[in-house]
């Protein structure tokens, strides 16, 4: 449906399957987007997905130019059964809902990617002092949330193009023998152990239960009691950057190990020289064990390419929504290719 006669069109943006779902809709002006309305909630009260739009959209359907729902899982025949939350989402039924054929329905992390290319300094925290960008060059993105997303940014010389991946879901690969036990502990527990299992929320609950059940560290009754009653990623991490728990404390530090080795695996399968890109809140929020050098180590730690690990930028980014804004860009793309420049 086309509303021309509006001096800007009316784009409707949700990023859903995390902790908490967002959506917004929205004006394009001079300096960026301007929102109309936004509304905030926890992902698992949404029980239908069509419901929950006509509840946030109230009489507005009919006014939307364009939409983009960026979706928790893997899109594939224009629907998407979302990874860590029973409800499914279809691009047909999207459309019929919103009367408009421009709606399209992307992979979490392949809409953040499109917010990359428009992020300011401001929006970025260098971490890797020796990294310079091969310009043009590819680059890539991890995510670690309620569960680790992933995404590929594809550089052909003239503009970035991000492609999704789920390879927050590919094998976990120990590299020592504390890792081996993690990945044995994980295994017993879920079968199949991948990397979200434990660069995510849940995977720091996971991480902590290793530890414990290990033996190998002093018992804190407490706080294990605490983290047991609340199984909250989130409160581990509050411990640790508190220093009431040093069993928290380690958590983090095997996490942020661990997540360096992970990103330097993907930086090497895309050749990310352009730069890595670290968001979602369990990175943002515990800056001081991302600064504190195990990150970085694992991330060189790659034998013969150690060299060229030391020469890529990471950045870490302080977006919090950067999901939905990339899912504004592109409903506005949708348009007209130059819409959202």
């Amino acid at each position: 449906m086309n509303h021309s006669n509006r001096n800007s069109p009316l784009c409707l943006a949700a990023d859903i399957g995390g902790s908490k779902t967002v959506i917004g809709l929205f004006r394009k002006t001079e300096s960026g987007f301007e929102t109309v309305r936004k509304k905030k909630c926890l992902s698992r009260t949404i029980t239908d997905v069509g419901e929950w739009l006509r509840t946030f959209l109230e009489d507005k359907q009919s006014e939307i130019d364009s939409a983009c729902i960026a979706a928790a899982g893997p899109v594939t025949g224009g629907s998407c059964r979302l990874t860590n939350l029973p409800l499914e989402i279809s691009v047909d039924t999207l459309k019929s809902l919103l009367g408009t054929e421009s709606v399209v329905l992307k992979n979490d992390l392949e809409a953040a990617a499109l917010r990359i290319e428009t992020l300011n300094h401001r929006d970025l925290i260098d971490v890797n002092p020796g990294g310079v960008a091969k310009e043009p060059g590819h680059r890539c993105l991890l995510a670690a949330g309620t569960g680790l997303g992933e995404a590929l940014i594809f550089s052909n010389d003239r503009e970035y193009i991000p492609f999704r991946t789920e390879g927050g879901h590919t094998d976990f690969a120990p590299r020592d023998d504390l890792e081996i036990g993690l990945l044995k502990f994980l295994a017993e527990r879920f079968g199949r152990v991948s990397y979200e299992r434990i660069l995510s929320g849940p995977g720091l609950v996971n991480l902590f239960g290793y530890l414990i059940r290990s033996g190998n560290f002093p018992r804190e009754p407490e706080i294990e009691n605490e983290i047991a009653k609340e199984n909250s990623g989130l409160r581990i991490s509050q411990l640790a950057l508190s220093d009431r728990s040093r069993l928290c404390r380690k958590t983090l530090d095997i996490f942020f190990s661990i997540l360096g080795a992970e990103a330097g695996n993907l930086a090497l399968k895309g050749m990310s020289l352009g730069g890595v890109y670290l968001a979602g809140p369990v990175i943002a929020g515990n800056l001081e064990f991302l600064k504190a050098g195990r990150f970085l180590e694992s991330f060189y730690g790659k034998g013969r390419f150690s060299s060229l690990m030391h020469s890529i930028p990471v950045h870490v980014v302080l977006d919090e929504e950067i999901v939905l804004n990339g899912a504004c860009l592109q409903a506005y793309q949708l348009l007209s290719p130059s819409a959202s420049r």
